[in-house]
C-alpha cells in the first residue's frame, strides 16, 4: 500500500503542480483586483474562491487529460496493475478536490451543503472527462487529443456566445448555479442527482479504461 500511495504521488506531481500554479496564480490577480476595487472582505473571497474554482476546474480537465497519455503508460510499467492504478488515481482526485474545496465550509452562505454540491459535481465531472476524453487519447492517441483540445478550447472561449444561440440557455444555467450554491442541506434530491452523476461518470471511466491498449514505449 505504502508503495503503491508513493508511486502515484510519482506519477500524478507533475499534472499536479501545473495545476495549482495556475489556480494560485490566477486567484492571486483576482484578489489584487479585488483588493484594487475596494470590494469587501466577504465579497472578495466569494469572487476570489469562485473564479478560482472555475480555473481550477477547467486546469483539471486540460490538464489531466493530456498527462494520462505519460502517467497511465509509466504507472503500468512501474508494477501497478490497472484496477490499482484507476483506483489510487480516483482516490488523488478526490482527495484534491476535498482539500481544494474545503475553505468553502467557512465562507458566510456558503457552507457544508455548498462545499458537499461542488466537491461531488465537480469529481462527477472529470470522472466523465476522462472516461471519455482521456481514455480516448489512450486508445486513439493524436487524432483524439486534437479533436478534445479543439472542443475544450471551443467551449471555453465560446460559452458566452453558445448560451447567446440558444433561447433560454443562460436562464438554465443561472438556475443550475442557484440550486448548485444553495445552503439548505435538507434538499437531498439535487445532492442525490449529483451523486448519481458522479457515480455514472466513475462507471464509464472504469469501463473505457480497464481494456485499453497502452503503449508503453510512451
Amino acid at each position: 500500500m505504502i508503495k503503491d500511495i508513493k508511486r502515484i504521488i510519482c506519477l500524478k506531481k507533475t499534472s499536479e503542480k501545473y495545476i495549482l500554479f495556475t489556480v494560485v496564480l490566477v486567484i492571486s490577480i483576482v484578489i489584487m483586483g479585488v483588493l484594487t476595487a475596494g470590494i469587501s472582505d466577504v465579497g472578495g473571497i466569494y469572487v476570489a474562491f469562485t473564479i478560482g474554482a472555475c480555473v481550477y476546474l477547467g486546469s483539471a480537465m486540460l490538464i489531466k487529460t493530456i498527462m494520462i497519455a505519460v502517467e497511465v503508460p509509466r504507472g503500468l510499467s512501474f508494477g501497478m496493475t490497472r484496477h490499482k492504478l484507476f483506483i489510487w488515481s480516483r482516490i488523488l482526485d478526490f482527495a484534491e478536490l476535498f482539500i481544494f474545496f474545503f475553505p468553502l465550509v467557512f465562507v458566510p452562505n456558503l457552507g457544508a451543503a455548498v462545499y458537499l454540491k461542488l466537491l461531488i459535481l465537480c469529481f462527477g465531472v472529470i470522472m466523465w472527462i476522462e472516461g471519455l476524453a482521456a481514455n480516448s487519447i489512450l486508445r486513439f492517441g493524436k487524432i483524439a487529443y486534437l479533436a478534445y483540445y479543439i472542443l475544450f478550447m471551443t467551449g471555453t472561449m465560446g460559452i458566452s456566445r453558445i448560451t447567446d444561440v440558444f433561447p433560454g440557455a443562460n436562464e438554465q444555467v443561472n438556475k443550475f448555479m442557484a440550486i448548485t450554491l444553495d445552503n439548505d442541506l435538507a434538499n437531498f434530491s439535487i445532492l442525490f442527482a449529483f451523486l448519481l452523476f458522479a457515480a455514472a461518470g466513475l462507471m464509464v471511466n472504469w469501463l473505457t479504461f480497464r481494456n485499453v491498449s497502452v503503449d508503453y514505449a510512451s
